[in-house]
């Protein structure tokens, strides 16, 4: 019979890398997040219906590891729009937006000094 073994019940979040990468002993990667919505057809030409929820949601995403003041630390692409497939009888859009962490980058190149 084997024993099983229990995970802790905590993870602790981000995960705390900075020594080793520090040391060499690991490469620092770019925190990558993508968020979603889906909005009705009729207010996707009113953004200002939908973009606060989204940015929300990027925020949310980004606040146990940048802190509420993250907008000088992450950048953006533009929303990519499209169509949910087989949703016939509500005509939704699916709003997504690729939110990236560069701190890394700002570091590396002196961005702020």
């Amino acid at each position: 019979m084997i024993k099983e073994k229990n995970l802790p019940a905590v993870i602790p979040f981000p995960a705390d890398i900075s020594e080793e990468i520090k040391n060499g002993k690991q490469e620092e990667r770019l925190d990558v997040n993508i968020q979603t919505i889906a909005v009705p057809e009729e207010i996707l030409s009113e953004p200002d219906m939908w973009m606060p929820q989204l940015f929300k949601k990027i925020e949310k995403a980004f606040a146990p590891k940048l802190g509420n003041d993250s907008q000088n630390k992450l950048a953006l692409t533009l929303p990519l729009i499209r169509e949910i497939r087989g949703d016939y009888k509500s005509k939704k859009m699916m709003i997504s937006v690729i939110a990236v962490d560069v701190t890394p980058i700002i570091k590396a190149e002196a961005v702020y000094d």
